[in-house]
Protein backbone atom coordinates (compact mmCIF):
# COMPACT_ATOMS: atom_id res chain seq x y z
CA UNK A 1 0.00 0.00 0.00
CA UNK A 2 1.04 3.57 -0.61
CA UNK A 3 3.13 5.46 1.92
CA UNK A 4 3.76 8.72 0.13
CA UNK A 5 2.30 12.17 -0.19
CA UNK A 6 1.81 14.03 -3.47
CA UNK A 7 4.72 16.06 -4.78
CA UNK A 8 3.14 19.48 -4.96
CA UNK A 9 2.11 20.27 -1.43
CA UNK A 10 5.29 21.23 0.43
CA UNK A 11 7.42 24.35 0.58
CA UNK A 12 10.67 22.41 0.84
CA UNK A 13 11.75 20.55 -2.24
CA UNK A 14 13.04 17.55 -0.36
CA UNK A 15 9.85 16.96 1.56
CA UNK A 16 8.01 16.80 -1.72
CA UNK A 17 10.39 14.32 -3.29
CA UNK A 18 11.79 12.14 -0.54
CA UNK A 19 10.24 12.52 2.86
CA UNK A 20 7.46 10.16 1.88
CA UNK A 21 9.71 8.24 -0.47
CA UNK A 22 8.89 4.86 1.10
CA UNK A 23 6.12 4.15 -1.36
CA UNK A 24 4.55 0.77 -2.01
CA UNK A 25 7.31 -0.28 -4.37
CA UNK A 26 10.04 0.40 -1.82
CA UNK A 27 7.92 -1.19 0.87
CA UNK A 28 8.21 -4.43 -1.04
CA UNK A 29 11.98 -4.03 -1.15
CA UNK A 30 12.11 -3.62 2.63
CA UNK A 31 9.43 -5.98 3.80
CA UNK A 32 9.41 -8.90 1.39
CA UNK A 33 11.87 -11.34 -0.07
CA UNK A 34 12.09 -10.21 -3.67
CA UNK A 35 11.87 -12.94 -6.28
CA UNK A 36 14.84 -11.46 -8.18
CA UNK A 37 17.90 -9.38 -7.42
CA UNK A 38 16.86 -6.31 -9.43
CA UNK A 39 13.72 -4.37 -10.26
CA UNK A 40 12.59 -1.28 -12.15
CA UNK A 41 9.61 0.71 -10.94
CA UNK A 42 7.58 3.53 -12.49
CA UNK A 43 5.23 5.88 -10.70
CA UNK A 44 3.20 8.47 -12.59
CA UNK A 45 1.34 11.19 -10.66
CA UNK A 46 -1.06 13.76 -12.08
CA UNK A 47 -1.74 16.60 -9.64
CA UNK A 48 -4.17 19.48 -9.96
CA UNK A 49 -5.31 22.22 -7.65
CA UNK A 50 -9.02 22.80 -7.07
CA UNK A 51 -9.53 25.98 -9.07
CA UNK A 52 -11.73 25.92 -12.18
CA UNK A 53 -9.94 24.83 -15.34
CA UNK A 54 -10.41 28.27 -16.90
CA UNK A 55 -9.12 30.12 -13.82
CA UNK A 56 -5.81 31.99 -14.03
CA UNK A 57 -4.92 30.29 -10.70
CA UNK A 58 -5.39 26.76 -12.01
CA UNK A 59 -2.37 24.55 -12.45
CA UNK A 60 -1.76 20.88 -13.15
CA UNK A 61 1.42 18.84 -13.28
CA UNK A 62 2.50 15.36 -14.30
CA UNK A 63 5.44 13.65 -12.61
CA UNK A 64 6.98 10.32 -13.54
CA UNK A 65 9.41 8.77 -11.10
CA UNK A 66 11.90 6.14 -12.33
CA UNK A 67 13.49 3.75 -9.79
CA UNK A 68 16.14 1.11 -10.36
CA UNK A 69 16.75 -1.26 -7.42
CA UNK A 70 19.37 -3.95 -6.90
CA UNK A 71 19.16 -6.37 -3.98
CA UNK A 72 22.43 -7.53 -2.42
CA UNK A 73 22.00 -9.99 0.44
CA UNK A 74 19.55 -8.31 2.84
CA UNK A 75 20.03 -4.77 1.54
CA UNK A 76 18.63 -2.85 -1.43
CA UNK A 77 20.62 -0.30 -3.43
CA UNK A 78 19.00 1.96 -5.95
CA UNK A 79 18.72 5.26 -7.74
CA UNK A 80 15.80 7.38 -8.85
CA UNK A 81 14.92 10.56 -10.67
CA UNK A 82 11.69 12.38 -11.50
CA UNK A 83 10.56 13.79 -14.83
CA UNK A 84 8.15 16.67 -14.27
CA UNK A 85 5.95 18.43 -16.79
CA UNK A 86 3.51 21.30 -16.47
CA UNK A 87 0.13 20.59 -18.06
CA UNK A 88 -0.75 24.17 -18.85
CA UNK A 89 0.96 27.34 -20.02
CA UNK A 90 4.26 26.65 -21.77
CA UNK A 91 4.16 23.03 -20.55
CA UNK A 92 7.75 23.15 -19.36
CA UNK A 93 9.45 19.82 -18.70
CA UNK A 94 12.39 19.13 -16.42
CA UNK A 95 14.34 16.21 -14.98
CA UNK A 96 15.13 16.24 -11.26
CA UNK A 97 18.42 15.40 -9.59
CA UNK A 98 19.80 11.88 -9.43
CA UNK A 99 19.27 10.30 -5.99
CA UNK A 100 21.09 7.23 -4.72
CA UNK A 101 19.39 5.26 -1.94
CA UNK A 102 20.22 2.40 0.40
CA UNK A 103 17.61 0.38 2.29
CA UNK A 104 18.51 -2.11 5.01
CA UNK A 105 16.62 -3.42 8.01
CA UNK A 106 18.13 -2.15 11.24
CA UNK A 107 16.31 -3.95 14.04
CA UNK A 108 13.02 -5.15 15.45
CA UNK A 109 11.65 -3.73 18.67
CA UNK A 110 9.47 -6.44 20.12
CA UNK A 111 6.96 -8.06 17.80
CA UNK A 112 5.34 -4.92 16.46
CA UNK A 113 7.98 -2.32 15.52
CA UNK A 114 10.65 -2.48 12.81
CA UNK A 115 13.38 0.10 12.16
CA UNK A 116 15.00 0.43 8.75
CA UNK A 117 18.05 2.41 7.62
CA UNK A 118 17.25 4.60 4.62
CA UNK A 119 20.05 7.02 3.59
CA UNK A 120 19.83 9.02 0.33
CA UNK A 121 22.57 10.90 -1.53
CA UNK A 122 21.46 13.59 -3.99
CA UNK A 123 23.71 14.72 -6.82
CA UNK A 124 22.98 18.11 -8.43
CA UNK A 125 22.11 17.14 -12.00
CA UNK A 126 19.17 19.52 -12.50
CA UNK A 127 19.50 23.16 -13.50
CA UNK A 128 17.82 24.46 -10.33
CA UNK A 129 20.20 22.81 -7.90
CA UNK A 130 23.33 22.85 -10.04
CA UNK A 131 23.26 26.23 -11.81
CA UNK A 132 20.98 28.27 -9.53
CA UNK A 133 21.53 26.84 -6.02
CA UNK A 134 25.11 25.67 -6.68
CA UNK A 135 24.52 22.49 -4.69
CA UNK A 136 27.54 20.20 -4.50
CA UNK A 137 25.97 17.20 -2.77
CA UNK A 138 23.16 16.52 -0.30
CA UNK A 139 22.94 13.71 2.25
CA UNK A 140 19.76 12.55 3.97
CA UNK A 141 19.20 9.91 6.60
CA UNK A 142 15.74 8.46 7.27
CA UNK A 143 15.12 6.05 10.13
CA UNK A 144 12.04 4.44 8.64
CA UNK A 145 9.82 3.00 11.36
CA UNK A 146 6.89 0.64 10.73
CA UNK A 147 4.38 -0.38 13.40
CA UNK A 148 2.03 -3.34 12.98
CA UNK A 149 -1.64 -2.95 13.73
CA UNK A 150 -1.41 -5.83 16.18
CA UNK A 151 0.03 -3.29 18.63
CA UNK A 152 -3.46 -1.73 18.86
CA UNK A 153 -5.27 -5.04 18.53
CA UNK A 154 -6.28 -4.77 14.87
CA UNK A 155 -4.16 -6.26 12.09
CA UNK A 156 -5.94 -4.12 9.48
CA UNK A 157 -4.12 -1.05 10.76
CA UNK A 158 -0.52 -0.19 9.96
CA UNK A 159 1.53 2.81 10.96
CA UNK A 160 4.75 4.40 9.76
CA UNK A 161 7.01 7.19 11.00
CA UNK A 162 9.66 8.80 8.79
CA UNK A 163 11.90 11.16 10.75
CA UNK A 164 14.80 12.42 8.71
CA UNK A 165 17.69 14.85 8.73
CA UNK A 166 19.28 16.39 5.62
CA UNK A 167 22.64 18.14 5.28
CA UNK A 168 23.26 20.07 2.08
CA UNK A 169 26.65 21.28 0.83
CA UNK A 170 26.45 24.37 -1.36
CA UNK A 171 29.23 26.35 -2.98
CA UNK A 172 27.55 29.59 -1.88
CA UNK A 173 25.13 30.43 0.93
CA UNK A 174 22.65 32.00 -1.51
CA UNK A 175 21.27 31.09 -4.91
CA UNK A 176 21.99 33.06 -8.07
CA UNK A 177 18.61 34.73 -7.50
CA UNK A 178 19.69 35.97 -4.06
CA UNK A 179 17.60 33.53 -1.99
CA UNK A 180 19.16 31.75 0.98
CA UNK A 181 20.17 28.14 0.47
CA UNK A 182 18.99 25.62 3.06
CA UNK A 183 21.84 23.87 4.88
CA UNK A 184 19.94 21.63 7.34
CA UNK A 185 16.46 20.15 7.11
CA UNK A 186 14.68 18.27 9.90
CA UNK A 187 11.36 16.52 9.40
CA UNK A 188 8.86 14.26 11.17
CA UNK A 189 6.27 12.41 9.10
CA UNK A 190 3.78 9.96 10.66
CA UNK A 191 1.13 8.06 8.68
CA UNK A 192 -1.61 5.54 9.33
CA UNK A 193 -3.37 3.14 7.00
CA UNK A 194 -6.41 0.89 7.32
CA UNK A 195 -6.69 -2.05 4.94
CA UNK A 196 -10.26 -3.03 4.10
CA UNK A 197 -8.89 -5.99 2.14
CA UNK A 198 -5.60 -7.25 0.73
CA UNK A 199 -5.87 -4.75 -2.12
CA UNK A 200 -7.90 -1.75 -0.86
CA UNK A 201 -6.87 0.72 1.85
CA UNK A 202 -7.49 4.18 3.28
CA UNK A 203 -4.60 6.26 4.57
CA UNK A 204 -3.85 9.46 6.47
CA UNK A 205 -0.51 11.27 6.45
CA UNK A 206 1.03 14.27 8.14
CA UNK A 207 4.37 15.98 7.73
CA UNK A 208 6.24 18.75 9.51
CA UNK A 209 9.55 20.10 8.25
CA UNK A 210 11.91 22.85 9.40
CA UNK A 211 14.77 24.10 7.26
CA UNK A 212 17.78 26.14 8.40
CA UNK A 213 19.87 28.44 6.23
CA UNK A 214 23.63 28.90 6.54
CA UNK A 215 22.96 32.02 8.57
CA UNK A 216 20.81 30.12 11.06
CA UNK A 217 17.45 31.45 9.89
CA UNK A 218 14.65 28.89 9.80
CA UNK A 219 11.44 28.24 7.92
CA UNK A 220 8.91 25.51 8.54
CA UNK A 221 6.17 23.80 6.58
CA UNK A 222 3.39 21.29 7.22
CA UNK A 223 1.54 18.82 5.03
CA UNK A 224 -1.62 16.80 5.48
CA UNK A 225 -2.95 14.16 3.14
CA UNK A 226 -5.51 11.41 2.81
CA UNK A 227 -5.80 8.77 0.10
CA UNK A 228 -7.53 5.65 -1.19
CA UNK A 229 -5.18 2.99 -2.50
CA UNK A 230 -5.99 -0.01 -4.67
CA UNK A 231 -3.59 -2.81 -5.65
CA UNK A 232 -4.27 -4.51 -8.97
CA UNK A 233 -2.49 -7.11 -11.03
CA UNK A 234 0.60 -8.39 -9.18
CA UNK A 235 2.84 -5.36 -8.73
CA UNK A 236 0.65 -2.38 -9.66
CA UNK A 237 -1.15 0.19 -7.57
CA UNK A 238 -3.57 3.08 -8.11
CA UNK A 239 -4.01 5.88 -5.57
CA UNK A 240 -6.47 8.74 -5.46
CA UNK A 241 -5.59 11.38 -2.90
CA UNK A 242 -6.12 14.83 -1.44
CA UNK A 243 -3.35 16.92 0.09
CA UNK A 244 -2.79 20.37 1.49
CA UNK A 245 0.18 22.11 3.01
CA UNK A 246 2.09 25.31 3.49
CA UNK A 247 3.61 27.50 6.15
CA UNK A 248 2.02 27.08 9.61
CA UNK A 249 2.51 30.78 10.44
CA UNK A 250 0.19 33.47 9.13
CA UNK A 251 1.52 36.40 7.14
CA UNK A 252 1.91 38.49 10.31
CA UNK A 253 4.49 35.99 11.62
CA UNK A 254 2.67 35.48 14.93
CA UNK A 255 -0.62 33.64 14.42
CA UNK A 256 -0.88 29.97 13.53
CA UNK A 257 -2.43 29.16 10.18
CA UNK A 258 -2.90 25.43 9.57
CA UNK A 259 -5.62 24.45 7.13
CA UNK A 260 -6.90 20.95 6.60
CA UNK A 261 -9.67 21.90 4.15
CA UNK A 262 -9.16 24.89 1.86
CA UNK A 263 -9.98 24.70 -1.84
CA UNK A 264 -7.55 27.55 -2.54
CA UNK A 265 -4.55 25.58 -1.26
CA UNK A 266 -5.52 21.91 -1.63
CA UNK A 267 -4.57 19.51 -4.41
CA UNK A 268 -6.05 16.34 -5.86
CA UNK A 269 -3.87 13.67 -7.41
CA UNK A 270 -4.07 10.35 -9.20
CA UNK A 271 -1.06 8.08 -8.95
CA UNK A 272 -0.36 4.89 -10.90
CA UNK A 273 2.65 2.75 -10.04
CA UNK A 274 4.06 -0.54 -11.22
CA UNK A 275 7.20 -2.62 -10.80
CA UNK A 276 8.99 -4.87 -13.24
Amino acid sequence: MRKTVSKSLILFAFLSSAAFASNALEQSAVGKNASKDWSVSLKNTITTNMYDLDSVNHYATNETRFDVNIKVDDATYGLYTILGKELQGERDQSLSDINFKFIKKFMDIGEHVTLTHYPIIKLPTSEDTDKRANLQVQATYILYTTIKGSLVGNENFSFAILPYVTKAFHEYTTTTLGKSNTEWTLSFNPSAEYAFSDSFALGLEFGYTRGFTYRGNSKDAYAFGTYLSFDFLEDSNATLGYDIGGAPLAANGRDTRVNIIDNREANLYLELSTKF
